[in-house]
């Protein structure tokens, strides 16, 4: 299905997500066509790798072999990377943000809260910390930024 067309993303991926319906969530994640299997052992991984094969090839669909990670402890995916800590940020993300020249106006400034609020769910008081940025958001503020909100 070619990805030009307007609702191919969204009905790609609700075949993976009929494919998969009783998988999801249990362990294997599905987002557009990104497959992430996940196991509590190697035994596990082996049979679950195998069950989502499977149903790839049940359903004449196919994982390109040049672009597949098997039996790693960590993975990037979405932005994130994931193991059995959990999520944590992407650490050349966190370095784009942190190397991010100030903006010099609203739109240069719209263009990195959006990139930064990524990632707000894992700093604290992200909100606060961030006010005195989103206060050049309203109608009348004026650039350029100064040093207090630079900080």
């Amino acid at each position: 299905m070619p990805f030009g067309l307007t609702n191919a993303p969204a009905s790609f991926q609700n075949l993976g997500n009929d494919i998969f319906q009783d998988l999801l969530d249990v362990y294997a994640v599905v987002y557009l066509d990104g497959i992430m299997v996940f196991s509590k052992s190697e035994e596990e991984h082996v049979t679950y790798v195998s069950t989502v094969l499977s149903r790839l090839r049940a359903n004449n669909l196919f994982a390109k072999a040049s672009k597949c990670l098997f039996h790693v402890s960590s993975v990037e995916y979405l932005g994130y990377v994931v193991s059995s800590e959990g999520l944590k940020m992407d650490q050349e993300n966190v370095q784009q943000i942190l190397n991010w020249s100030p903006p010099r106006n609203l739109k240069a400034l719209q263009s990195f809260l959006g990139f930064a609020n990524f990632y707000h769910h894992f700093i604290k008081n992200y909100s606060k910390k961030i006010s005195s940025l989103t206060d050049f958001l309203k109608k009348y503020s004026c650039f350029p930024l100064n040093e207090e909100a630079l900080s």
